[in-house]
Parts: structure tokens; sequence; C-alpha cells
């Protein structure tokens, strides 16, 4: 079965770096693939600033695609949407519209500075993720605004740590449950073990995830396993559980060796979801 990580950060060396920023990018790199090869994961998709994406497709062609923070700096937003849906190896852009300190929202979105970006994906159909935790009603507005674009909700659309979460960490699943309602809208199935009660194979999470697949199917939900963050869990204070930030390997065990799903869904949620989302092609092994 094939396993593509739909949400990879650069994970930063544990000391300090020194050497200069190519050999730190190298290095970064290299942590993330070997990551990768010790659990078992084929494929990942970075979301980062753009000198690591490009770091990691450049040295990892056949194992990295990229999906860069969106640069709202850009005068021309449709320019800059047109050239990034142009080259190969951008599959998607990131945006955030909530902060991670209080939950609110950004000034980006709040004024409007997000809107020339969403309008021009819907154009070019170069699909966007979007962190918007605790903001779900924006999202809603987002989705009806722009009913061809195809919209990607990080993060089970629930807060998670080290963002701080409620006594009821599925509190907001009735929210994001109503968005399937709409067509473009697609959820990442990212960081449901930082949400269990109990420890590893996290039991206590399927009934509300069985939610998520019914509303979804398996069809409009992707995998991701968002490592890099859950390794600075071990200091933070903020945890329904002790040790919510688990392991890799966690993170993928609990999916695909659960008996809650059956084969056929693991291979939708695991990667064949992404790539038709995203419109990335499937490898076909040469043949001689």
């Amino acid at each position: 079965m094939e396993i593509i990580d739909a949400q990879l950060h650069e994970p930063h060396a544990a000391e300090p770096w020194s050497f200069g920023e190519e050999s730190e990018l190298a290095l970064n790199v290299e942590l993330a693939r070997e990551a990768m090869d010790c659990v078992g994961v084929d494929f990942g998709l970075v979301n980062a600033r753009p000198e690591y994406c490009d770091a990691a497709v450049t040295r990892y062609p056949d194992r990295f695609v990229a999906c860069p923070f969106a640069d709202l700096r850009t005068a021309d937003a449709d320019r800059y949407v047109a050239t990034c849906r142009d080259r190969p190896e951008i599959l998607a852009l990131r945006v955030v519209i909530r902060r991670y300190v209080d939950g609110q929202l950004t000034e980006d979105f709040t004024q409007g500075r997000l809107d020339p970006i969403f309008a021009a994906a819907e154009r070019h159909q170069l699909p966007i993720f979007m962190q918007a935790a605790a903001q779900l009603a924006s999202a809603t507005e987002v989705a009806k605004a722009y009913p061809e674009l195809s919209l990607i909700i990080d993060h089970l659309g629930l807060s998670q740590q080290p963002s701080v979460v409620g006594d009821d960490p599925w509190a907001d699943l009735d929210d994001v449950v109503a968005l399937s309602r709409f067509p473009n809208v697609t959820v990442k199935f990212c960081g449901a073990p930082t949400l269990a009660r109990s420890p590893f194979p996290y039991d206590d999470i399927w009934p509300h995830l069985h939610r998520l697949i019914t509303a979804f199917t398996p069809d409009r939900l992707m995998w991701g396993s968002d490592f890099t963050r859950l390794r600075i869990g071990q200091a933070n204070q903020r945890a329904p559980r002790e040790q919510w930030y688990g392991s890799y390997a966690e993170q993928v065990h609990f999916l695909r060796d659960t008996g809650e799903l059956s084969d056929t869904d693991k291979e939708a949620i695991f990667g064949k979801t992404l790539r038709r989302t995203l419109h990335w092609p499937a490898v076909v092994a040469a043949t001689t």
C-alpha cells in the first residue's frame, strides 16, 4: 500500500547549526527522508518555506513534492499563482487564517489579503491547504465564495497541540462535518492521535473519526503525520494527556494496522485521495 505524508515541515536539527544555510537545508532534508524511510512512508508533501521546499524536491525529486506557504506580499496574485501552477513540483499552496497563540483570525484574512490568492487559485486550479482550526465559519465562507477552489482543511479542522486545546478536543467536530456539504472541500486526516486520551493504538478517537469518514468518505480525506510538530510535544504542558506527541511510527500504525477500516479505505486516505485532489499522477513502475 502506497503511503504519502501530506504534511511535512522542516524538521530542523536538535542543536543550533553554524555551517551555513545550504548545508543546513541539506541536513534537514535528510532528516525528513530518513524519518520517512524508518516508518515506511513512500512520498512526502512538504509544507514549508520555499527554500526548504526547493531543497527537498531538488535533492529527492522522486520522494518529495511541494506545498509552500503562499506569498502574500506578491503584487500580482494571478501571475504568482500561475507561476506556481506551472512548476510541476508545486502541487498546492498553504495559508493560515488563524493565529496559533489565541486562535483568532489573522489580519491577512480579515483585511482581505488572502482573497486574491483564493481567486487566482480557483482560476488556475491550484489547490489550497488551509489551517482554519477554531475558525471554521470563515472556512465555510471561503468554500462558498470559491466553489471551484479545491480547499483542503488542515488538522481535521480541529485545534491541536501546541495550540491551546479545550477540555473537549472534539467540540468543533459538528462544524467540520458540516463542511462536507461543499464538494470542493477535503479534510487532511492529520494529528488525530494528539487528541486521544488513551495510549496507542488510541482506540478512543475512532468514534469521532468515523463521523468524519461517514461525512466526507475516504475519497475526501488525506492522511498527514505532521511529525515535525510532534517532536516539540514533550516540553508542552497543554495536552489532554501526557506524551500527546507520540511518534512518527505511531502516526502511521494507528491507521495502517487498524481493523476499523477496510484496505480500500486505507489506500484512499493514505495516498489515492491526495494524488487525485492534487492532480499528481501515480508512479508507474518501469517494465522490461
